[in-house]
C-alpha cells in the first residue's frame, strides 16, 4: 500500500467505451444470473409483503445520509488543512490558511474531498437505474438492497479514501461497483425481454 498522502499511479486503461462495455457486460452477466436464481423473490421473501416501498424509502435516506455524512468528512478536512472555499485542488501553498503545508497534507486532503466527489459523480444515474429497476423492471427489493449496499460501499470508499491512502478505497469501490453495474445490467436485460 503507497504510503500516506503518496498519489497512486494510475494503470494504463482501454479506451473509455470499451471499459464501459466491458463492465456493462460483467453487470448483464450478474444479473442474469440473479434473474435465473430468482433473486428479487428470494429478497421479497425475506421481508414483510408489501413491504417493497418502505425499503426502497429506506435505501433512499441511507443515500442521503451518507451524502451528508461525506459532507462533513469534507469539511472537516477544510478545518484540518485550512482550505478555504471555493478551493478542491489546492496547491501546497494553500494549505493551512495559506501559510503553506507539506505535499502529503495536500494529497490527503484532495482524497477526503474526491470521495464526496466521486459519490456525485455516480448519483447522476445510479438512482435513475435504481427507479427504473423498481418500478418498471418490477425489482424493487433488488433495488433497495442494491441502493442500501452501494452506500455501505460508498461509506467504506470514501472513509478508505480520506485516511489519504488511496489504496484503501478498493473493498468500499468493489461493494458498490458490483449493484451500480449490475443495476445496468438489469435493465438492459429488462430491455432486451420487452422491447425487442
Amino acid at each position: 500500500m503507497p504510503g500516506k498522502g503518496k498519489p497512486v499511479a494510475v494503470p494504463n486503461l482501454p479506451p473509455a467505451p470499451i471499459f464501459s462495455a466491458f463492465f456493462l457486460a460483467v453487470g448483464t452477466g450478474v444479473g442474469f444470473l440473479l434473474n435465473s436464481i430468482g433473486f428479487e423473490g428470494l429478497l421479497a421473501g425475506l421481508v414483510k409483503e408489501g413491504s417493497a416501498g418502505a425499503w426502497f424509502g429506506l435505501m433512499a435516506c441511507a443515500l442521503l445520509v451518507v451524502n451528508n455524512w461525506l459532507g462533513f468528512i469534507t469539511v472537516k478536512a477544510r478545518n484540518q488543512y485550512g482550505v478555504g472555499h471555493p478551493l478542491v485542488y489546492p496547491n501546497k501553498e494553500d494549505l493551512y490558511n495559506g501559510k503553506g503545508g507539506p505535499d502529503a497534507d495536500r494529497v490527503s486532503f484532495i482524497c477526503a474531498v474526491r470521495g464526496h466527489e466521486n459519490f456525485h459523480e455516480g448519483m447522476a444515474v445510479f438512482p435513475l437505474c435504481l427507479v427504473a429497476l423498481a418500478f418498471f423492471a418490477n425489482q424493487p427489493m433488488t433495488a433497495a438492497a442494491f441502493g442500501l449496499a452501494s452506500a455501505i460501499g460508498r461509506v467504506m470508499y470514501s472513509y478508505g479514501y480520506a485516511t489519504g491512502y488511496p489504496a484503501a478505497r478498493i473493498p468500499g469501490f468493489l461493494l458498490h461497483a458490483v449493484p451500480y453495474q449490475t443495476s445496468s445490467g438489469l435493465l438492459l436485460l429488462y430491455f432486451i425481454n420487452n422491447a425487442l
